[in-house]
């Protein structure tokens, strides 16, 4: 039978649907996900209890191995899991729950390990639940004795929804849920396994150690008398180093002895087990029993830091910590964990021993000096997230190793009483709540630390309380938990009350966040904070002020401006990255990308790693929309790949989102598709239910770039399901039903569905959604025959693309004027235009949509026919050679047979500029349409075209350019 360590290290691919966030390295072997640690000492034995437990893994869907501790249950488990990996294409994933005091973490223990955040939606069991389905996949529940209701529930749930799922289990007894199968780990075998492991494990301690003819029978001796338990062998064999053989079984005799008095109930393993816990400890200095003690308090592991300041004082010096604690390893009391993935060597004690070591911590009546040094000390490492300055990646990974100490220090804060310093540490994390997907957990601290009674808030100091409010409203509304109004107002009230500006600014946003979400009106509590933070020179404040606002484009523009003033880095960063995002969002390509690439720049100068990574995600998108599809893959890559090492989920979701849109547009739909729905699953995963519309997006492109009109309607209509209550998102929905309609042949519901887009677009100012619905109208146009139509829509299209710099656009514009049916002396310039679109494809790697290509096609198909093969490829060559500024202008050139201008006011038609006038005097609509005796819509589908001939996004600006014409 292969080690573990050989059958873990055998790499394969990952599985796609696999998302893995654990603490530990995803692995793969044999090309199945898994995440069982590599074992660093040969297992040995074991070959009948391991079919055994193969044999209860085929026959049941819930196994736990019972035994006392020590038995060895944890190892077999991980050892039969790695045996039957491609048995479980879902993965096998393994649930360390030693480290956890409180049953509502189990649950979030194995979305820890699955990957699933804890930031919004349903229960974290649902979502677990949700996410596994019906993926075929072994669950490895390690250490439950401690909470046996909660893994009881756990499995339950996990058997019940999800009908593929195995669970295996270790505990110190039967978990008592539905369906166990219950099965008892043995000993090794006296004579042969128990033997050999400890010459194994001698060999280690001791080099050179073989048993032999003199010391042979006290090796069988020493095994004898420990009934063969593992755990108690490994530290027999580890005092090779001071002891011989016959020494060791000696000892072993006199402490057996020392338990004939003990507890008449425990089991003789446990008995033996503790025989050999205590021989150890008896073996130890007295400086070394003190500093084993004191490890006890910590949960999760430790560094050297952390055990010089709280293991030290009233007998033991810091300077000796060092020492002792490398005794205590030597002695396998103290596990540590040397891996390079650390930037410091990790300590552990393993469970058994800990639980040993806390026994003795209360014996000495140490227990709660010590644990509030623990407290005190991990509040201090929770507080380097305060800090300005300093190594925020490094910050974020030392708070993230040390959360099961984190909570250790919150819930003793709650046990004494000092809810005070149980806030100050929540409020101290929030950048783990919000920025590494524990917001879920972060709302659980927050309500029960401020859950006490009064007579112990009322003690609390003031500016605690505003800021754990502050951050538990904020938590709520980020989790779509119910508004928190009440705890707004009251943390509004007492800042007013301190007096302090800064604070009372961030209680006003939280209030106008809670208000937004609850459907009241949030506009005074934002304009309030909008004016403190102008007094206070804030630029943070201004730009969440502007994040909440109805228009909250002047509060950005203006934040970023006091941070150009201040000429932090950092600072300025983030704030260019709400200038871009704002861009972005009103479609405006040319500032959102010319603020997107100075905020990089700016965040990787200021080592702003998860600002970085927000506006590289948002140039990304930019640069899809401009055509620009080989830079965008280039840096969308490095954005998944920083966000998945980061375990930033969020970010991940949307960089495969839109790396799929751009590979869409390159040619490579299957790939695509993929992409956007790994980046759909993790949204719902998520429960950020509006952001699944970027995979949606992109599964839509996919289904037009593969030629699929059927797939394209099904995803845009699942896509409306999520998205329809945001306006912003009409326009895409209205124009790829209206490509689906077009590819259908429904020329009518295609023209309809057409002018929605564009009226929308029009209507939000939305740039590149205007330019895509014209481009989509004009192919209707052209369809249905109405060529003067698509002339105009695919010109106003043009002159919008080159303003917004969107490649992409004016190529499909280009392309679409070369394809529309000319006369004979036009079917030079048609070609050319075509010549010039094909060329610039090819650099910018723009595959045509296979849903446009037949009438491609043809049209090519007939300008050949027309001007012979000659003719047509010296035009086509001329178009090739053009730049693509060249062939704009070209195309633009004595446009149409009335000669009139492609834009400006000279380019309107008579009845446009009616329409214009018209508005000028402040009619609606409707009261345009009845004067010119057309419908409102119409009118809307003029105002349409001139707000593209004029460059322009509001009846103002038509209004006043009506002014100067008239």
């Amino acid at each position: 039978m292969r080690p573990l360590a050989d059958i873990a290290d055998i790499a394969g691919p990952p599985e796609g649907d696999a998302e893995v966030a654990a603490a530990a390295r995803r692995r793969f072997a044999n090309g199945v996900a898994h995440n069982l640690p590599v074992q660093l000492t040969t297992f040995i034995g074991r070959n009948a209890e391991i079919s055994e437990v193969r044999a209860l893994l085929a026959g049941s869907r819930l196994v736990t191995l019972t035994g006392e501790g020590g038995v060895g249950k944890t190892r077999l488990a991980l050892q039969a899991a790695a045996t039957v990996l491609t048995e479980f294409a879902g993965g096998v994933w393994m649930v360390d729950l030693a480290p956890l005091t409180d049953d509502a973490l189990v649950p979030l223990a194995l979305a820890g390990v699955l990957g699933v955040s804890d930031e919004r939606g349903p229960s974290t069991t649902a979502k677990v639940t949700g996410f596994i389905g019906d993926r075929r996949m072994l669950v490895v529940l390690d250490n439950c004795e401690h909470l046996l209701d909660a893994c009881a529930l756990l499995a339950e749930e996990l058997l019940r929804a999800c009908p593929a799922v195995v669970v295996l289990a270790t505990s110190r007894e039967p978990i008592g849920a539905a369906g166990e199968a219950t099965w008892r780990v043995p000993s090794l075998s006296v004579n042969g396994e128990a033997v050999e492991l400890f010459a194994d494990r001698a060999q280690r301690a001791h080099a050179g150690f073989a048993i032999s003819e003199a010391n042979g029978a006290a090796v069988a001796e020493i095994c004898r008398r420990l009934d063969g338990i593992p755990l108690a062998i490994e530290l027999a064999a580890a005092r090779l180093r001071a002891f011989s053989p016959a020494e060791i079984a000696a000892g072993l005799h006199d402490r057996f002895r020392l338990l004939t008095g003990g507890s008449r109930t425990a089991v003789r393993r446990q008995q033996t087990l503790r025989a050999s816990v205590d021989w150890s400890h008896a073996l130890l200095t007295e400086t070394e029993r003190v500093l084993f003690r004191r490890l006890a308090v910590f949960a999760g592991g430790f560094d050297l830091g952390a055990a010089e300041v709280v293991g030290s004082g009233n007998g033991l010096d810091q300077h000796q910590v060092l020492e002792q604690l490398a005794e205590l390893v030597d002695k396998s009391l103290v596990a540590a964990d040397e891996s390079q993935a650390q930037e410091a060597t990790r300590y552990a004690l393993p469970e058994t021993i800990r639980q040993y070591a806390a026994e003795k911590l209360a014996e000495a009546g140490e227990a709660d000096t010590v644990r509030t040094l623990h407290r005190d000390y991990y509040a201090a490492v929770g507080s380097e997230l305060a800090r300005p300055a300093g190594d925020r990646r490094r910050q974020i990974r030392h708070v993230e190793d040390n959360i099961d100490n984190l909570r250790g220090a919150f819930q003793w804060s709650l046990e004494l009483s000092d809810r005070e310093t149980a806030l100050r540490l929540a409020s101290l994390l929030w950048p783990i709540w919000r920025d590494r997907n524990r917001m879920r957990e972060g709302l659980a601290w927050l309500e029960s630390a401020l859950g006490g009674e009064p007579r112990c808030m009322a003690a609390i100091a003031p500016d605690v309380r505003v800021r754990a409010l502050v951050d538990v409203v904020t938590l709520a509304a980020e989790t779509s938990a119910a508004p928190r109004m009440a705890q707004a107002e009251e943390a509004v009230a007492l800042a007013r009350q301190l007096g302090d500006h800064a604070l009372l600014g961030r209680a006003l946003l939280a209030a106008g966040f809670a208000a937004s979400n609850g459907g009241d009106d949030s506009e005074p509590y934002i304009t309030e904070a909008a004016v403190l933070a102008r007094q206070a020179g804030s630029a943070e404040m201004l730009a969440a002020a502007g994040y909440l606002a109805r228009d909250g484009l002047p509060y950005i523009a203006e934040a970023t401006a006091l941070a150009r003033q201040a000429g932090n880095a950092g600072t300025l960063a983030e704030m260019l990255r709400w200038q871009a995002f704002a861009a972005l969002d009103s479609q405006d390509l040319v500032a959102a990308r010319s603020a997107a690439e100075e905020a990089v720049a700016l965040a990787e100068r200021a080592d702003r790693q998860l600002t970085s990574l927000r506006c590289r995600t948002l140039l990304g998108t930019t640069l899809i929309l401009q055509g620009e599809f080989g830079q965008a893959r280039s840096l969308l890559s490095g954005v998944i790949s920083e966000a998945e090492s980061e375990q930033l989920q969020v970010w991940k979701m949307h960089g495969l989102a839109n790396l799929g849109w751009a590979l869409a547009f390159m040619g490579e739909p299957a790939e695509a598709r993929v992409l956007g729905e790994a980046s759909i699953a993790i949204a719902d995963d998520l429960g950020m239910i509006l952001h699944a519309i970027s995979g949606y997006t992109c599964l839509a492109h996919a289904a037009m770039a593969s030629g699929d009109a059927d797939a394209l309607r099904e995803v845009n209509e699942a896509a409306w399901q999520r998205s329809s209550f945001r306006s912003q998102l009409w326009p895409g929905y209205h124009i790829n039903t209206a490509v689906a309609d077009l590819a259908a042949g429904d020329f009518q519901a295609a023209r309809e569905q057409a002018d929605q887009a564009m009226a929308v677009a029009v209507e939000l100012g939305l740039k590149y959604a205007l330019m895509s619905g014209l481009l989509v109208s004009a192919a209707v146009a052209a369809a249905a025959g109405d060529v003067g139509r698509a002339h105009d829509d695919a010109y106003h299209a043009l002159t919008i693309g080159r303003n917004i710099e969107s490649q992409s656009g004016v190529i499909g514009a280009l392309e679409c004027l070369g394809a529309l049916p000319h006369e004979p002396e036009e079917q030079h310039k048609a070609t050319r235009l075509l010549g010039a679109a094909d060329a610039h494809r090819q650099v910018i790697g723009y595959r045509r949509f296979s849903l446009s290509q037949p009438g491609y096609d043809r049209a090519v198909a007939d300008l050949r026919t027309s001007l012979g093969d000659d003719e047509f490829e010296k035009a086509w060559d001329v178009g090739a050679a053009l730049t693509l500024d060249e062939a704009v202008n070209y195309a633009v050139r004595g446009r149409g047979e009335r000669n009139r201008p492609a834009v400006g006011w000279l380019s309107l038609t008579p009845t446009e500029r009616d329409v214009a006038r018209l508005v000028a005097d402040g009619l609606a609509n409707k009261d345009i349409a009845a004067r010119l005796f057309v419908s409102p819509r119409t009118v809307q589908t003029h105002l349409t075209h001139v707000y593209g001939k004029l460059g322009i996004t509001s009846r103002v600006q038509l209004a006043q350019q009506a002014a100067r014409h008239s």
